[in-house]
């Protein structure tokens, strides 16, 4: 692994960076003004190219060193050791990888990529190319894609099919929308979902039927119930024409005034009620006295008999006594 190195170069003050063994792409990542710019051109200056380098603002000097190859900036450069480069020259330029002279910064990028790709070799592939898009795609993959020099150049021609065939199945639909709208209206009015097996329909039938029956004895019935409704409304108006008496609001409040003289006469019934019950006791009580008076009346007239009895008795001398 050989590294690349700097030391106040430009507006960096220190970098070291590992280059892939065999080759490769490295990166250099940061914001803008950080000294990436010219980094390159040291390393560009260090494979023998004629960019001018600068040293760091304060800095005596600045070096830079990259695969045994050292660069020392101060008031001159001066380049030690030596390094074989195998460079992009004859198919691209070192410029249209670092900054393509093109404006348009999406056409920048594809040159950029064209030249990264160039250097790793890479190759159209028929696996990668249908993972990307898809197997229900993979019929696009065409030769030509396939031959194509580089990989950018062949995504390019299958993009370009992809779009073809993309217009093409988008004219596909639009005709088969046009074909549906048409058969929707020839067919406008019909039930393409109807049901279409004798056996079934034949059921259906037969249910149809049955229900239609029971559907009509429920209007004869209805039929039968409204004209009683209307017999029955027609008494009722008849015999509300010819009522005479107290409506309902005056026969609820002569009610009440009946239900209440009832509560009175009940109330007064139970006071005469309570008030016979004592005369009853009363009279029991006086009965019993009279009839105590009676014994004892009758008592008396024996004792006043026994006394006048006595009375009349002849009382004997003690002589008498002697003699019987």
């Amino acid at each position: 692994m050989k590294n690349l190195n700097s030391e106040d170069i430009g507006p960096t003050k220190e970098l070291e960076a590992s280059l892939p063994d065999g080759g490769g792409i490295t990166v250099l990542l940061g914001p803008n003004d950080c000294g990436k710019t010219e980094i390159l051109r040291g390393v560009n200056r260090a494979c023998g190219g004629t960019d001018t380098v600068t040293a760091r603002d304060g800095a005596l000097k600045g070096t830079l060193s990259v695969a045994g190859v050292e660069l020392t900036v101060s008031s001159r450069i001066r380049t030690v050791g030596k390094l074989e480069v195998e460079t992009i020259v004859g198919k691209y330029e070192l410029s249209d990888l670092i900054d393509p002279p093109i404006k348009d910064p999406v056409k920048a990028d594809a040159v950029r990529i064209k030249v990264m790709l160039g250097i790793k070799d890479a190759t159209v592939s028929t696996e990668a190319l249908q993972a990307a898009i898809g197997e229900d795609l993979a019929y696009l993959i065409s030769d030509k894609v396939l031959k194509s020099d580089n990989l950018v150049d062949g995504v390019a021609i299958l993009r370009r099919d992809l779009q073809a065939a993309a217009r093409d199945s988008e004219t596909e639909a639009e005709n088969a929308r046009g074909r549906a709208k048409g058969l929707r209206q020839q067919a406008e009015g019909i039930d393409l979902d109807a049901v279409t097996d004798a056996t079934v329909l034949q059921d259906t039938l037969e249910a149809a039927i049955s229900h239609n029956a029971q559907i009509g004895q429920q209007r004869t019935s209805a039929q039968e119930a409204e004209q009683t409704r209307l017999e029955s409304r027609c008494s009722l108006d008849a015999a509300l024409a010819g009522y005479i008496g107290p409506s309902i609001e005056e026969a609820e409040v002569d009610a009440g005034e009946v239900s209440n003289s009832l509560r009175e006469a009940r109330e007064k019934l139970k006071v005469a009620q309570d008030y016979v019950a004592i005369c009853q006791t009363n009279a029991t009580a006086a009965e019993t006295a009279v009839h105590s008076a009676q014994q004892t009346h009758t008592t008396v007239a024996t004792l006043r008999d026994a006394v006048a009895s006595s009375r009349n008795l002849e009382n004997p001398t003690d002589e008498a006594i002697e003699k019987s």
